[in-house]
């Protein structure tokens, strides 16, 4: 039992050996794996989570906006993927790019409508989830931004 206390004691030193060392050797003031101490200092207050609302799905028009997440027995595309290109859509929509070569415009028939909103949590409360805010981003018909209707 005194080997491997020994062995432990050993590792944990180098470890931390290393670890305090990264101040000193390192231009970030760390060495990862061993030790990341802006961790948390880094880590933004708040969560943006993008997500789309289908209105229309072809000519078909729905009597209620339904996620694209749920719509599966439409598009028949794995729910990660839909998520990636929903995040995509954001971004793109955000940075202002063309939509009109977009892969997220593949999932569903030509002539769908779209809300793209995103739901933003605030972290650095207790109850986050009580506080989420929702905001609508863009209206897309066509594959092209609609003007907001009120």
């Amino acid at each position: 039992m005194f080997k491997y206390k020994n062995f432990i004691l050993v590792w944990l030193s180098v470890y931390m050996f290393v670890a305090i060392g990264g101040w000193f050797w390192s231009d970030h003031k760390e060495i990862f794996p061993f030790f990341r101490w802006s961790l948390y200092s880094k880590t933004p207050n708040t969560l943006v989570l993008p997500y789309v609302l289908v209105t229309q799905v072809g000519t078909d028009r729905l009597s209620t906006p339904r996620d694209i997440r749920t719509l599966f027995e439409v598009h028949h595309v794995h729910p990660v993927t839909v998520n990636l290109n929903v995040n995509t859509l954001y971004q793109s929509v955000k940075e202002n790019q063309d939509l009109k070569s977009h892969v997220f415009f593949n999932m569903l028939p030509k002539g769908s409508a779209y809300v793209l909103c995103t739901k933003t949590l605030d972290l650095s409360k207790a109850d986050y989830a009580q506080r989420a805010t929702i905001d609508t981003i863009a209206y897309i018909r066509n594959q092209k931004l609609m003007p907001f209707e009120d």
